[in-house]
């Protein structure tokens, strides 16, 4: 009854001498499985001994004398029922602060990732300045060159282009956004163009984005241009953590409470084998390794959490109990309304979902 019911129950009472097993050895295993539940033992005084060692163990929270007075035994159990209620109340009022504390320290570390990321950038954006030059000039001068000579060039000069853009883009995050600059987004539109936009990167690795639109995605109050570079970023994400010949499914879900539109949820989920030692909590760590791969630092993730912060929003990581990952975003349709005060729905909705 403990096991299928225990959230419903708040009070036990037990008799001492039973049959099969006594009333402390039951309420000893109460205690190690759900502590939070009220433990009331019913005994004669002659068992006194035997309740005060229980007392002192925790394994009783109270008990009632036989014979007891009806009154007494009232007031025991909504007493204990009261008790109850505050430890529940106590319990959610510090998972609340600890989940705030820890959305603090990862806004941090993923900030202090965003001003790295700046620093790095600037420095190796300039170094790659002359070289793309070099490869400009030897470009203009390809008569005596065959054209596989070519080819390559104008290969190293797109990925030099490429990751000098990237880090721009990451130079960038941690700007502030500035409320003029928020204007309705078509989400749906801004997915589609980023996949098309992604195809070179993603054809080094074969990786097959599938795209499913929820009807009545809502448009959101965002900036274009940062809310386009976190789609990026999480695709350039998948790209560098999972393997060749991976499958990614990126889905837009409306967020609807009591007929309000709240916002969209955006997930991108993968189906490769996660490493042992990953847990849900660790994955949204800057820095934080997916697998074995030395390349995977998770910046691009870091970088993503930190543009849907900007915009009020929120990210969650599931690990899949088959295997895989799913990241959620959440974004609002009104950052102005301080949507992080709604947000809890759509955490507790895609935890248990």
């Amino acid at each position: 009854m403990l096991a299928a019911h225990h959230e419903e129950i708040g009070v036990i009472v037990t008799d001492q001498r039973m049959p099969e097993a006594s009333g402390v050895d039951l309420l000893k295993v109460v205690r190690k499985r759900y502590p939070r539940t009220v433990r009331i033992l019913t005994t004669a005084y002659s068992d006194l001994d035997l309740l005060i060692e229980a007392i002192n163990t925790g394994a009783v929270y109270s008990f009632v004398a036989k014979p007891w007075q009806l009154e007494d035994l009232e007031n025991t159990l909504f007493a204990a029922l009261e008790h109850y209620e505050k430890e529940v109340r106590d319990h959610q009022l510090l998972e609340q602060k600890l989940d705030d504390l820890r959305a603090r320290i990862l806004e941090n570390r993923t900030y202090d990732v965003a001003l790295i990321a700046a620093k790095i950038g600037h420095y190796v954006h300039n170094a790659l300045c002359p070289v793309t030059l070099l490869i400009d000039q030897l470009l203009n001068e390809s008569e005596n060159r065959t054209n596989l000579s070519n080819e390559f060039l104008r290969s190293v000069n797109a990925h030099i282009h490429e990751i000098a853009s990237t880090l721009k883009d990451l130079a960038q995050i941690s700007a502030p956004l500035r409320v003029e600059d928020f204007v309705p987004l078509d989400l749906p539109h801004l997915l589609e163009q980023s996949i098309a936009g992604t195809e070179i990167l993603r054809a080094e690795k074969e990786l097959r984005i599938e795209m499913e639109v929820a009807p009545g995605i809502p448009a959101i109050l965002g900036v274009p241009a940062q809310i386009e570079k976190l789609l990026r970023f999480m695709i350039a994400e998948e790209v560098v953590s999972l393997p060749a010949g991976s499958v990614v499914r990126v889905r837009l879900l409306p967020h609807v409470a009591d007929g309000e539109e709240l916002g969209v949820t955006m997930e991108f989920e993968d189906f490769e084998p996660v490493a042992s030692d990953a847990v849900s909590e660790r994955l949204l760590h800057p820095f934080n390794l997916r697998g074995a791969n030395p390349r995977e630092f998770g910046v691009f993730l870091a970088s993503s959490y930190f543009i849907a912060r900007h915009h009020h929003g929120s990210l969650t990581a599931r690990v899949k109990p088959d295997r895989g990952l799913v990241f959620a975003f959440f974004l609002p349709c009104h950052p102005e309304k301080g949507a992080d005060t709604k947000l809890e729905g759509v955490k507790a909705q895609f935890v248990t979902g």
